[in-house]
């Protein structure tokens, strides 16, 4: 049998708390700014306000950056690793599910919510561009974390790769898109 290989990055859209914490990185900036400015000038340090304003103003640019996140999800043969990318920079790898610590695959419907909700987890994970995505979940026995779950936003080739090599995990029977309406690839 071919390797199945599936991936696909999802942007973070910005909510209301990330949107005001860029605000006050601004904000911050401009007073910080105008403070090294004035304080220069006062003190008749002209020559180093130059570097102190170009210093203020690349830490305000990187934590302003610090809030451009995406999550790229990774299917291998029905293996799951999902990494955060930072400001498309930085790359951490927040989870890596085998084969075999799968306990369920279901959509986060209300229908399903309540067996993500139940139990005790040692992690949860939000890899969603927004909480009003369409997601689905996994609940998992990750070796040296514990019973996870995740919420993320899969493909439909990514639910195929699911549906073949672990069809007794998934709490609904994934049916891929008929010929007549063609499956989207990323």
């Amino acid at each position: 049998m071919l390797d199945m290989y599936a991936e696909y990055i999802v942007k973070r859209r910005a909510d209301v708390k990330s949107s005001l914490m860029k605000l006050l990185i601004i904000l911050g900036s401009a007073i910080l700014m105008y403070f090294a400015i004035a304080l220069t000038q006062a003190y008749n340090l002209i020559f180093i306000m130059p570097a102190c304003v170009a210093l203020i103003a690349w830490v305000g640019y990187r934590a302003y950056l610090m809030y451009s996140i995406e999550y790229e999800y990774i299917v291998t043969n029905g293996e799951l690793d999902i990494d955060r990318i930072i400001a498309r920079r930085g790359r951490k790898r927040m989870i890596n599910v085998k084969t075999n610590a799968y306990e369920l695959i279901a959509p986060y419907d209300d229908e399903h919510r309540a067996a993500y909700e139940e139990g005790e987890f040692a992690k949860t994970i939000d890899a969603r561009s927004s909480p009003a995505a369409d997601a689905w979940f996994v609940i998992a026995e990750v070796r040296d974390t514990g019973r996870v779950r995740i919420l993320f936003e899969p493909t439909p080739k990514m639910l195929k790769i699911f549906s073949e090599y672990l069809p007794r995990k998934m709490a609904v029977r994934y049916e891929p898109p008929t010929d007549d309406e063609e499956e989207e690839e990323f």
